[in-house]
């Protein structure tokens, strides 16, 4: 290859800083990269048929009752509020339009169900292709891939798999979710039917003696509406479609309205205020381009009380239509993507992160000899949300098998009234100095993650992370121990008792900031 394709150039046009790199630079490493995806496939590709539906909106609104409808599980009030983020894998049935939904209780067998799918394809075709296939069965997967392959004859597809992301809604967390936000997915931007825009909303932490409040943080339903619309549109990704001239925008949302039940006393009044209330809204977010790019003309209103309701089975529906119509559905990847990934999902049921190196090592014994594509791969599944990889200096020695581990573990550090109740006694002080001042001590870190060998062994990495996506800021030393580092975690900041300007009678003020 030695042109980069008009579906890749044209977003490397508009950046205008590349880290030191001219763009004839950036340009020569896109090919290159290129070159190591096309030549793997070569060898025979697979389509991949997952998506990413992610669950955002205020909280209090019932967006995990939502996800517990979808997958047609029980719901009650007693059930704890989300925790950081809840990650379920699903299961959509071809044959009922996406309209069923059951939870994955294997990755490895559908690895396996996948590679035999990715096989049958290349067969069908392999007749019109004259390139060489160099067989690439591992020991072990040869024989259940032809078990698969000679069960597979004569029946449906392989099902499609779907990761639901419950984000909670409290604001603590908000910090963390942007770690997980990607383009490949579809949103659900969730809010109370029953709620104003102009409605105000009160925020609040949980700390050690109870509520407390959170400012900088939006002030009313319509806001809150807007700030998820932001966030999804800082990631978005404009796909070129084959037909000339055609681009895909992503990633979409859906809007969807909860406690429809409790609006007006008939059926004919539901459908009277539903429809009044999704006009306020289209006119409310109308004209911004983080409404006008991503958002799907149609609304959802739904009664999370009821798992038979339709509203539930037609945003279903709407999933399933949203999802197939994204570029990245079905896209083609090497078949020996499937054995490596395999491989990880085996790993993962007692390791959640490896180190790259060990990801390379591994990568060789499925035929990726050289580095550059086992990053390409550990590039497309983490966008998958599949695994976590972050290719970036400092924190790319390790890759998190499981997300939700890495969720957990964040979500030690800042839900105070959960981890300080079981606490030691030694580490109480800590825990009082980080909810009242917003300062996490190394010490506390350490008690936090005593039991888990793999945060205390990755520490180091791990607090990189939460630095480079603002989670955490580590104070100067000498607010810290000598021995013990100290951070400064802005979620949990206390809201200021007065606001006041940095220079009061100035009327000219400039702040330079020295980087």
């Amino acid at each position: 290859m030695t042109e980069v394709p008009d579906g890749r150039i044209d977003p490397l046009r508009n950046i205008t800083d590349f880290g030191g790199e001219d763009l004839d630079t950036v340009i020569a490493e896109e090919i290159a990269t290129l070159d190591i995806y096309q030549a793997a496939c070569a060898e025979g590709t697979q389509r991949v048929y997952r998506a990413n539906v992610i669950v955002v909106g205020q909280g209090g609104i019932g967006k995990t009752h939502l996800c517990r409808n979808l997958l047609g599980e029980e719901f009650t009030e007693d059930d704890p509020v989300t925790n950081g983020i809840e990650v379920s894998g699903c299961i959509l049935e071809k044959h009922t339009a996406g309209t069923s939904w059951q939870r994955k209780e294997s990755s490895a067998n559908y690895c396996i169900e996948a590679l035999a799918r990715g096989f049958k394809e290349y067969r069908e075709t392999r007749k019109t292709n004259k390139t060489t296939v160099r067989k690439n069965i591992i020991d072990g997967d040869e024989v259940t891939v032809k078990q698969v392959l000679e069960k597979s004859q004569g029946q449906p597809d392989v099902p499609d798999l779907l990761t639901l992301w419950d984000f909670g809604g409290q604001y603590v967390f908000y910090t963390t979710h942007q770690t997980f936000l990607t383009w490949r997915a579809v949103y659900l931007l969730v809010f109370d039917l029953t709620k104003e825009l102009n409605d105000p909303v009160y925020v609040e932490r949980v700390g050690r003696t109870g509520p407390k409040p959170v400012d900088s943080v939006p002030d009313t339903v319509g806001d809150f509406l807007k700030f998820w619309q932001n966030s999804i549109h800082t990631h978005t990704e404009i796909v070129k479609r084959k037909d000339p001239g055609l681009v895909d925008i992503c990633p979409r949302i859906l809007l969807v309205g909860t406690h429809r039940d409790q609006l007006g006393k008939t059926e004919e009044e539901r459908v009277k205020l539903t429809k009044e209330k999704f006009r306020k809204i289209q006119e409310f977010l109308d004209g911004r381009p983080a409404h006008d790019m991503h958002v799907q003309p149609y609304f959802y209103a739904v009664n999370n009380c009821d798992q038979q309701d339709a509203g539930i089975k037609e945003l279903k529906g709407g999933i399933w239509e949203t999802i197939h119509a994204q570029p990245h559905w079905g896209e083609e990847q090497p078949l020996r993507y499937v054995h490596l990934e395999k491989r990880l999902k085996e790993m993962s049921t007692s390791r959640k992160c490896l180190s790259l190196e060990d990801v390379f090592q591994e990568g060789k014994r499925y035929g990726f000899d050289v580095a550059e594509n086992v990053l390409f791969f550990l590039g497309f599944y983490s966008e998958l949300g599949e695994l976590v990889f972050f290719n970036e200096v400092g924190i790319s020695e390790i890759v998190i098998l499981d997300p939700q581990w890495l969720i957990d573990a964040f979500a030690s550090l800042i839900t105070v009234e959960k981890y300080h109740k079981v606490s030691k006694p030694e580490v109480r002080g800590y825990w009082k100095m980080l909810d009242d001042r917003g300062e996490l001590d190394e010490r506390l870190i350490d008690s936090v993650w005593e039991q888990d060998a793999e945060l205390k062994g990755n520490k180091q990495i791990l607090l990189r992370i939460c630095q480079r996506f603002d989670l955490l800021v580590e104070l100067p030393e000498e607010q810290a121990n000598e021995k013990w580092k100290k951070y400064l975690v802005p979620c949990v900041l206390k809201k200021p008792t007065q606001s006041r300007r940095l220079f009061e009678n100035a009327e000219n003020s400039s702040i330079i900031f020295d980087v």
